[in-house]
């Protein structure tokens, strides 16, 4: 049989592909997020409102569309050219098919929503599934051969394009119609630029040999894929039945805040670890090293920012949603309690994903779906406060469950991801603790939103900086001390990461380990 063309360069340097794929995504989530808050300005309550709706839909239509087939092929140690063309072939047709469905049921949907405007706008979007389908299996191939900086160039390319169209029909008079514009042209540049970066062309010919090989894992993806949809989305249908269209709108702008935080903090470094880890699963070493370098970037990141989120939220709400989102504010402290548990559930999903669990996977969504439901549920009955603080719960809730999973399938100790994530969590405490302080004194002193921000930033910043600085000071240079502390197990894991992470740091000043005999993903 014909093998796919597997690239033979050197694996991309880790630190400085990290860092390219974080400023991609910084820069899209933040066009995003911009092109939704003047939005919300430009087109009021009821115009955003529908737009969001049709955004909802598309959601559920991408997560429809995604079967898992080309997730799959990431997961694949070696390609042949009949499994690749059987994926495409299988995502392709979906996409017809969901496009085609779109088409027929936008008019009963959109009366059944009882908004009629919606109408127009979700036949805009049947394209979407269309192109999706036709670019995924390009896209993993992208991924496979560790070409993340043209993911990342790419990101930025359809980022800047489609919040220009979206921004452009702001400015033309039509406010309704810039998210879900905005949405379909991305969809349709990352499509296209994939056929264009990855050196595949297809050819339909489904296999059903090969379809056996990747139908199983593929379901599993796909149904992950609809429960973590719903989970998801499930606080925003319980929010909108049990307490009304306002409390939904709070907790959708508020879940829209948390999602951007996430996405431009450890997005990036979860979009690496899961194209590197799958094809480390034969070198259990190697695979625990990356694993625990993804962990330590992912509690540096994810931290400081969610505190920062507790901290300010009062005072920056106001500045770039406007007074009447002050409501909003006092939500946003209990979505961002939801930090320590969303770093050990990533990093436990990661590796998960890695080993080829996916099975476990799909449990772990299955009970977040349960979860989901009987926490929502109880939290409605407390207010929009309630369903806020019960979607953090909710993540709490599955580290027991999946705690000996990871000793167990993954051979690491759940132990070192606590250990790794101290500093951070420490540094940021502290960090939380000096803002709260100062808090009263900078309103009090500074009547801009905007100076009263800027200050708490810098001091948030210069605080958890220096603490983190002191912790990496330690960790260098007395090492043995910090290893004698703990049992021989986790000690060897802590000298792993070290020596991973100074491999790492040595390939990004331009050093040559391979003199040292030393290779690194």
């Amino acid at each position: 049989m014909m093998r796919v063309r597997m690239s033979r360069h050197r694996w991309a340097r880790p630190i400085p592909v990290t860092l390219a794929m974080i400023g991609a995504t910084y820069i899209d989530r933040m066009l995003r997020f911009l092109l939704l808050t003047i939005t919300g300005w430009a087109a009021g309550p009821s115009g955003l409102g529908v737009a969001l709706l049709a955004l909802l839909v598309t959601e559920l239509v991408q997560t429809l569309t995604d079967l898992g087939f080309h997730r799959s092929l990431l997961q694949e140690k070696r390609l042949r050219r009949a499994t690749v063309d059987t994926a495409f072939t299988l995502a392709a047709c979906n996409g017809f098919v969901i496009a085609a469905v779109m088409l027929a049921f936008a008019s009963p949907l959109a009366s059944l929503m009882g908004e009629p405007r919606i109408e127009p706008l979700l036949r805009l979007l049947a394209i979407v599934p269309v192109v999706t389908g036709l670019g995924q299996v390009s896209d993993a191939l992208l991924q496979r051969r560790k070409r993340f900086r043209l993911i990342a160039a790419r990101t930025v390319a359809t980022a800047v394009a489609a919040s220009g169209v979206g921004f452009g029909a702001i400015r033309q008079g039509s406010p309704d119609y810039a998210l879900v514009l905005s949405a379909l042209v991305q969809a349709c540049l990352v499509g296209g630029l994939s056929w264009v970066l990855a050196p595949y062309r297809p050819r339909p010919r489904p296999s059903g040999d090969e379809w056996k090989r990747i139908g199983p894992r593929s379901f599993r993806l796909w149904m992950s894929g609809i429960v973590g949809f719903l989970n998801n989305r499930g606080f925003d249908f319980i929010a909108g039945l049990s307490l009304g269209p306002a409390a939904l709108a709070a907790l959708r702008i508020g879940g829209q805040i948390v999602l951007l935080l996430i996405q431009v903090t450890i997005g990036p470094i979860l979009a690496v670890a899961y194209a590197v880890l799958p094809r480390l699963r034969g070198q259990p070493d190697r695979f625990k090293a990356e694993l625990m370098v993804a962990a330590l970037l992912c509690s540096t990141l994810l931290f400081p920012i969610f505190a920062g989120l507790f901290a300010l939220a009062d005072v920056v709400l106001p500045a770039v949603l406007g007074e009447k989102w002050n409501s909003l504010a006092a939500i946003l402290p209990f979505m961002s309690l939801i930090a320590p548990a969303l770093y050990y559930h990533v990093i436990m999903s990661a590796a998960f994903f890695g080993s080829d669990r996916n099975d476990l996977l799909l449990k772990i969504s299955i009970f977040e779906l349960i979860a989901t439901i009987v926490v929502g549920a109880i939290g409605s009955n407390f207010g929009i406060i309630g369903i806020a603080a019960a979607g953090s719960l909710r993540v709490y809730l599955l580290i027991p469950l999946t705690w000996r999973w990871m000793l167990r399938d993954v051979a690491l100790d759940p132990k070192i991801l606590v250990l790794i994530a101290l500093p951070a969590l420490i540094s940021t405490a502290v960090m939380l603790a000096a803002l709260m302080i100062i808090k009263p004194a900078v309103i009090e002193s500074f009547s801009s939103y905007w100076w009263q921000a800027t200050i708490m930033f810098v001091v948030g910043v210069i605080s958890y900086a220096a603490l983190m600085s002191a912790f990496v000071f330690v960790a260098i240079h007395h090492h043995k001390i910090v290893a004698t502390i703990f049992k021989d197990e986790l000690a060897a894991d802590l000298s792993n990461l070290r020596q991973s992470l100074t491999l790492k740091i040595r390939m990004f000043n331009g050093t040559d380990v391979r003199q040292r005999g030393t290779t690194s993903p």
